[in-house]
C-alpha cells in the first residue's frame, strides 16, 4: 500500500471507513457544516485592496497567475448559503422562491454586506486594519436539512429546473458581480444532490459518496453553470468540483468502496475527467480547483494521476485532527509532506477548508482543537513554503460573535483561527506593499511577485 496518512485518527480505531461514518453522523447531528481552510491574504498594494481589479487568472506550470504573469495566492474566508451557519436563521430567511429576486434579497443583500466587511482595508475592531481578503469559497444550498443545491432533491434528480435557474439569475451571478466589485474572487463550489449506498445497519452512508449517478449529477450541474454568461465570462469566478469526496470504488458497481491507494486515486480520476471536459466543452477557461479524497485530505496520487486539460488545480482541506497532527509541529509537517506536498510540486493548490480553536476535544470539536502556536504557524509555514498554495480560514459564522443579532451590532470573534487570519491576511497585503511593483520575491527559488 502507498505511504499515506489517514486524514482523520482517532483513538482506538484506525479504519479510514469507520471514522468517516462517525465524522458524518456528528455532522447531521450537530447541523454543523465543516469548518474552513486556511488562511492569507496578500496584495501588490496596501491600499488597491479593497475594490482592486480582478483579472482572470490562468495555470502556468505549478502557479496561478494573473494576465502580467505574475504568480498569485489567494486568501479568504468561506460564505456557506444556509441561514443557520449566517447567524442561526436570524438574518435572513431561506428564501422560498429562488425564481423571484425579491424573494432572494434578503439572503443576497447580507452575503453582500459580509463581503464588504471581509474585504475591507479600513480599520475594524479598534485595529489598525481590516480583514484584507480576496477570495471567497461560496456554497450555495437551499437551506434544508438536505444542504443540496436549490433545485435537487434527496433522491438526486433536479426535480426543479426554474428553482436551479433562478438561483443562478438571482442569487449567484448578482453575488459574483458584487465580489467582484469588491475586489474578491470566488471559488463556486458543485453541490447537486445524490443517493447513497445502505450501510450494514439499513441507513444510508454518506461517506460512499463517489457514485456514478454523483458524478452525472455534476456533470449536469456543471454544464449549465458554466454554460451561464455571467459566470464563464466573469473574470472573477473559479470552479471547485465538488465538496469533500470520502470514497470511492475502484470501477462503478464494483462494491470495492475505499481510498488511500493507487487504484482508487485512479478512480477518482476517471471520475473527475468526464466533468472538467464537460465544463470546458461549454466554452468556459475558468481555472478549475479537483478536490481529493478522505474529506479531502489525500492528494499523493494526483501527480501519477493528474487530471487533463488547461487551467487545473488542486483543492485541499486540513485541519487538526487530520493525521492526529493537532498542535504536533512535527506530526503537522508530516502530514502536509506526506499528504500534501506531492501534489504542490505539480499544480497550484487552494485550501478551501481549515480552521482550529482550542476545545476540549471531544466528539466532533476534536476535528478543530489545537492552538496557533501550535496547528497554525506550523501549517502555516508549510504553506508559505511551496509558494503556490491559497488558503482561507474558517467560514462567515466564525468570524463573528453575537452575528444572531445582526451585522452591524456582531464583534470580531475572538476564537484564534480567526484572529491569526484578521492579522495574517494584512500582514501579507503589507508586505507585498512594501516592494516595489517590479520586485519579485523567492520561494523554493521560483518566482512570488504578487500575493492577493
Amino acid at each position: 500500500m502507498e505511504k499515506h496518512l489517514w486524514p482523520l485518527t482517532l483513538a482506538g480505531n484506525n479504519n479510514h471507513l469507520s471514522q468517516s461514518v462517525w465524522k458524518r453522523r456528528l455532522l447531521s447531528n450537530m447541523l454543523v457544516v465543516a469548518a474552513l481552510a486556511a488562511v492569507s491574504v496578500t496584495g501588490s498594494s496596501a491600499h488597491a485592496y479593497q475594490k482592486m481589479p480582478t483579472p482572470k487568472l490562468h495555470v502556468v506550470g505549478r502557479f496561478l497567475e494573473d494576465p502580467k504573469h505574475k504568480v498569485v495566492t489567494l486568501h479568504g474566508y468561506m460564505q456557506p448559503g444556509g441561514s443557520w451557519f449566517n447567524g442561526e436563521g436570524h438574518n435572513y430567511q431561506n428564501p422560498a422562491d429562488f425564481t423571484s429576486a425579491t424573494n432572494v434579497a434578503p439572503a443576497l443583500n447580507y452575503f453582500d454586506e459580509i463581503a464588504d466587511i471581509m474585504s475591507s482595508t479600513k480599520p475594524l475592531y479598534n485595529s489598525s486594519h481590516g480583514w484584507y481578503c480576496s477570495f471567497v469559497r461560496y456554497i450555495g444550498d437551499e437551506g434544508s436539512a438536505s444542504n443540496f443545491a436549490p433545485g435537487w432533491d434527496v433522491k438526486g434528480n433536479l426535480h426543479d429546473p426554474a428553482q436551479f435557474e433562478g438561483w443562478i439569475h438571482n442569487m449567484l451571478v448578482p453575488y459574483i458581480n458584487h465580489c467582484k466589485a469588491e475586489g474578491l474572487y470566488v471559488v463556486l463550489v458543485g453541490n447537486p444532490s445524490t443517493t447513497y449506498p445502505k450501510n450494514d445497519e439499513g441507513d444510508n452512508d454518506t461517506t460512499r459518496n463517489m457514485s456514478e449517478q454523483y458524478q452525472q449529477n455534476l456533470i449536469k450541474f456543471w454544464k449549465v453553470v458554466a454554460s451561464d454568461p455571467g459566470i464563464k465570462d466573469a473574470d472573477n469566478v473559479m470552479f471547485e468540483i465538488c465538496n469533500e469526496p470520502i470514497a470511492i470504488e475502484t470501477s462503478f458497481g464494483t462494491g470495492d468502496w475505499g481510498s488511500g491507494n493507487d487504484a482508487h486515486w485512479a478512480a477518482l480520476a476517471r471520475f473527475m475527467q468526464p466533468i472538467a471536459d464537460a465544463i470546458r466543452a461549454e466554452g468556459a477557461d475558468n481555472v478549475i480547483w479537483v478536490p481529493g479524497l478522505g474529506w479531502q485530505g489525500e492528494y499523493q496520487g494526483f501527480p501519477a494521476h493528474p487530471i487533463k486539460g488547461k487551467n487545473m488545480g488542486y483543492a485541499a482541506h486540513i485541519y487538526p485532527a487530520y493525521g492526529g497532527a493537532h498542535d504536533d509541529p512535527g506530526r503537522v509537517a508530516k502530514v502536509w509532506a506526506t499528504n500534501y506536498q506531492a501534489c504542490a510540486e505539480i499544480a497550484p493548490m487552494i485550501i478551501t477548508e481549515m480552521m482550529w480553536e482550542p476545545n476540549n476535544g471531544r466528539g466532533y470539536q476534536d476535528l478543530w482543537n489545537a492552538h496557533t502556536v501550535g496547528f497554525g504557524n506550523a501549517i502555516k509555514t508549510c504553506i508559505d513554503a511551496e509558494g503556490n498554495v491559497s488558503y482561507l480560514i474558517g467560514m462567515t459564522g466564525d468570524h463573528f460573535v453575537d452575528l444572531q443579532h445582526g451585522i452591524d451590532t456582531s464583534r470580531q470573534s475572538t476564537t484564534e483561527g480567526s484572529r491569526a487570519a484578521f492579522d495574517w491576511f494584512y500582514d501579507y497585503a503589507n508586505s507585498a506593499s512594501n516592494n516595489t511593483k517590479n520586485t519579485v520575491a523567492t520561494i523554493k527559488n521560483e518566482p512570488l511577485s504578487a500575493h492577493l
